[in-house]
């Protein structure tokens, strides 16, 4: 899809599979790019800008994956919901880690 769709193409040195490879690596196990560095022998200029073309295509396909929540649902009347009133999106267990800098927290 992101070869086809998104026109993701291999440079000289680097396929789409290892560029694809470095991003999940990144975001899915959060390791640092400066690991990826000895792992892929590549400079961390060279993995910062695959990991943007990758993030790139992925975003482009965001239409097709993310599905904006429909106003007239009305959410269930489960005792986990009342703490989510405002929020988008879907409870279905699924836990996203996220840190927020200190500077955007709003203590």
């Amino acid at each position: 899809m992101l070869r086809e769709r998104c026109g993701l193409r291999a440079s000289v040195y680097v396929d789409v599979e290892e560029k694809v490879a470095m991003f999940l690596l990144v975001v899915g196990h959060g390791l640092k790019m400066r690991l990826l560095r000895g792992t892929y022998k590549r400079s961390l200029g060279t993995i910062s800008t695959h990991f943007s073309a990758v993030l790139r295509a992925i975003l482009s396909m965001h239409g097709e994956f993310i599905k904006l929540p429909d106003a007239n649902v009305q959410p269930p009347d489960d005792y986990k919901w009342k703490w989510f009133g405002d929020a988008l999106g879907a409870l279905d267990g699924c836990h996203v880690d996220v840190s927020v800098p200190v500077a955007s927290q709003g203590w």
